[in-house]
């Protein structure tokens, strides 16, 4: 019965990085935010009307959105490339 409640849904490729993961449970929980791409990032707190400037604090080049923040911020790309290496 209880696999008829739960329905069929296929794997996420992220699950293993936020389930049983023996990481810090505050890095556990800021990834799964992050995934689900729900970060207060300043694009949202600048809609809600919380906060006025909404360009990058890290690079000060572009608006600060999960895409930017995460893919094409250079100051974090260069900052994942030093912990990578």
């Amino acid at each position: 019965m209880y696999q008829k409640l739960k329905g069929e849904y296929s794997k996420v490729p992220w699950r293993r990085l936020t389930c049983n993961n023996l990481g810090s449970p505050k890095w556990v929980f800021a990834l799964y935010v992050a995934i689900h791409r729900r970060l207060y990032t300043k694009d949202r707190l600048s809609k809600w009307g919380i906060i006025d400037d909404d360009i990058c604090s890290l690079c000060k080049a572009e608006v600060e959105t999960h895409q930017h923040l995460f893919f094409t911020c250079s100051f974090s790309t260069q900052l994942c490339q030093k912990m990578l290496n």
